[in-house]
């Protein structure tokens, strides 16, 4: 009996055998299967497109000395009352400010200020001549730093007390960038950002966007969930994941756009949120992976990167308080499927769209600043170390 089973068939063979080779290939379809799951499109209506106009008028050369790097993440922030744009040397910790009125060719820095921080500043808001907030995303620490006294003079941090969360809490603590900014607004720091990964049992309402630091002690709040398209299916865990934001002073209203969404969220100042249509007029389907959401596939790099490179998503909703209107950015994936073509969609105060155009896949749309003849953005194309090159965008609308 023992050499029966070891070779697989005995005298009843004649049945068990093929039932034996049909659970054998059930196993290896089911195996194969395991892990996948039917993808859902997100798909919006086409509408009759209107062609916005855009003239690349003025380009600012800001001259970079050998131990400074321009790239898309490094931080920048713009003062318009002076015209000053400041930029952040994360490395040496120096704080260089460009006076963008210059009409010289190539701009030199008038200033350079040290930071004394150990900690890696990976974004920062200039405040007034004597006071920057600085921001370590490693460490959530968030700085008041006094330039006239070379000295951080108090630390917050996004986290809650004892640095934990229950496990039905899954806030994200601020991913910031001009495309994701923390604002300063009445003593409350509000920002913006996003974790890692899809959750197969996760509480929906717990994944929360904003993280809001109220004056008192241990005083952070969290609000806005992701929006209903998420609850569901597998959006690749990362880049379609990351939220842009922006902010209304004069309305008082922050600006969600979600990549997978059609729609952008109004949140007004008691964090309501309503869902409006932003979406391009071309008639864009988002269409989720394939993978469960516990398939570990979604944690190899390369899976992520190429799902979004061939997955139509938005970016960007910028605020142009100059002309009371709004950017969002649409990403569609080119003929040749090695990246993705950026469009501007202008919508305008009341978030009625008012046309798109496509702008140069070599601005870095995480590097830009808005100003009162238009709107900046860094240009990757130049290949000179020693010059970060803006290109001024008027869009006519």
């Amino acid at each position: 009996m023992t050499h029966q089973l070891q070779t697989g068939c005995n005298a009843l063979s004649v049945f068990f055998c093929p039932m034996k080779k049909l659970l054998f290939l059930l196993l290896i379809v089911t195996a194969c299967q395991r892990g996948k799951v039917t993808p859902v499109s997100n798909c919006s209506t086409a509408f009759a497109e209107i062609p916005v106009q855009v003239t690349y008028t003025d380009t600012l050369e800001l001259y970079l000395d050998s131990q400074m790097v321009f790239s898309p993440f490094t931080p920048v922030d713009f003062d318009t009352a002076t015209q000053q744009l400041y930029a952040f040397d994360s490395y040496g910790k120096r704080l260089l400010t460009y006076d963008i009125s210059n009409t010289d060719t190539l701009i030199h820095p008038t200033a350079e200020h040290k930071i004394h921080t150990r900690e890696k500043v990976t974004y920062f808001r200039y405040l007034s001549p004597d006071s920057l907030l600085l921001y370590a995303y490693n460490r959530d620490y968030l700085m008041y730093y006094s330039i006239a006294r070379d000295t951080v003079t108090h630390t917050l941090t996004f986290l809650p007390p004892g640095r934990s969360f229950p496990k039905t809490v899954l806030p994200a603590r601020p991913f910031a960038s001009p495309a994701a900014p923390i604002h300063l607004i009445d003593r409350v720091v509000v920002g913006a950002g996003y974790l890692l990964g899809e959750k197969t049992e996760e509480n929906f309402s717990g994944r929360t966007i904003f993280s809001v630091i109220h004056p008192g002690h241990n005083n952070v709040k969290y609000h806005v969930p992701y929006s209903k398209v998420y609850q569901q299916n597998n959006w690749g865990g990362s880049h379609l994941r990351i939220p842009y934001t922006t902010y209304n002073a004069a309305s008082k209203q922050w600006i969600l756009s979600l990549p997978a969404d059609h729609h952008i969220q109004v949140i007004d100042s008691n964090w309501g949120v309503t869902e409006v249509p932003a979406s391009t007029a071309k008639g864009v389907c988002i269409t989720s992976m394939d993978l469960a959401k516990d398939n570990k596939a979604i944690y190899d790099a390369d899976v992520s990167l190429q799902y979004y490179l061939h997955t139509p998503s938005y970016r960007n909703i910028i605020y142009d308080a100059y002309r009371d209107c709004y950017y969002r950015m649409l990403e569609l994936p080119d003929a040749a499927q090695t990246g993705k073509q950026p469009w501007l969609i202008v919508l305008d105060k009341r978030f009625q769209y008012k046309g798109e155009v496509a702008i140069p896949v070599s601005f870095a749309l995480d590097n830009f600043f808005i100003g009162r003849d238009g709107i900046y953005f860094l240009d990757m194309a130049n290949a000179n170390q020693n010059i970060a090159r803006y290109v001024q965008c008027q869009i006519t609308w």
